[in-house]
């Protein structure tokens, strides 16, 4: 037992915190994710490492998303706290629908890649034609203009 309570004290929770700019909350349209990156941490938290390198729309309604993933969390660990990270999202809302046909953009990890819209399912999936001729099924969040 003793074991067990000592090892739980090390393992981070998985948290979100999300923050509101402007009138987010109050804008109908559907999300997508703005930009997406990784802010690093020392010694369990207590000194950020540089800034996330995450942009933030100008003038525009967004929300900020926080959130220690599992892989996060797995990070900490390994290094028994002594570098943490947490992931960071900046979520926009999308006032004109998405179409097929649409020139589009999305994350391969940090960068950014470009494709076409070649069909959308049920609202929340979609198929794109990557660049290099390829059809990726990916979620329709993860796409932009």
């Amino acid at each position: 037992m003793l074991l067990f309570l000592s090892m739980s004290m090390f393992l981070p929770s998985c948290m979100t915190t999300k923050t509101s700019v402007k009138n987010f909350d109050e804008l109908s349209g559907q999300d997508y994710y703005y930009a997406k990156g990784k802010q690093g941490y020392l010694f369990w938290g207590l000194k950020p490492i540089g800034k996330p390198s995450v942009t933030v729309p100008v003038d525009e309604p967004c929300q900020v998303k926080t959130t220690t993933t599992f892989v996060d969390g797995l990070v900490s660990d390994l290094t028994l706290g002594i570098y943490c990270m947490q992931s960071v999202q900046i979520i926009a809302k999308r006032q004109a629908p998405l179409n097929v046909g649409d020139e589009i953009k999305y994350f391969k990890g940090p960068e950014v890649c470009k494709g076409t819209l070649e069909s959308i399912e049920n609202g929340k999936k979609c198929i794109v034609r990557t660049e290099d001729g390829k059809l990726k099924k990916m979620n329709l969040m993860d796409v932009f203009k």
